[in-house]
């Protein structure tokens, strides 16, 4: 006969042996994405298949240059951590509201190119909440207010 002592003290065993596996399996640095059906809807898988398959992401400082773009200031490569956290917060609905179109003058300060077979260009905009993904043939603008608490964070690691 057990007794309530060793019952608890089995379950607690049980709780830390899961919790330190769970724990050491989100050590490994590679990104498993997440749903973005949603997401693939608005910008294409293909779009989706180049961020999440891009093992190369370089940060971009930006300036506009007055003629309706942008000019790069300064380039530097993201470490594989920064890197997958970046990719869980793109690749992931939740971080979107979809179904709203904010009226506002989008102004980057920071972005990062996703180099592939054809390169990705994220900008963002910490005033406006949203992001403006950039491909060669198509530009879209999200609305990121769910997560843009986590692109600030991301741009200041940098």
């Amino acid at each position: 006969m057990t007794t309530p002592l060793f019952k608890i003290s089995l379950a607690a065993l049980v709780l830390a042996a899961c919790f330190f596996i769970t724990s050491c399996s989100r050590e490994d640095s590679s990104f498993t994405p997440r749903k973005v059906a949603k997401l693939e809807d608005r910008i294409g898988k293909d779009t989706v298949f180049y961020l999440q398959s891009s093992s190369n992401i370089l940060t971009l400082q930006i300036k506009p240059d007055g003629k309706n773009g942008f000019s790069t200031v300064e380039e530097a490569a993201l470490s594989n951590d920064v890197s997958n956290r970046l990719k869980e917060v793109l690749l992931e609905d939740d971080s979107y509201i979809f179904d709203r179109t904010k009226s506002c003058l989008f102004l980057p300060t920071e972005g990062w190119r996703f180099k592939g077979k054809e390169d990705v260009v994220v900008l963002y905009s910490s005033y406006c909440k949203q992001i403006k993904i950039t491909t060669p043939r198509k530009n879209f603008i999200l609305d990121i207010d769910p997560v843009n608490e986590d692109f600030k964070a991301l741009s200041n690691k940098n």
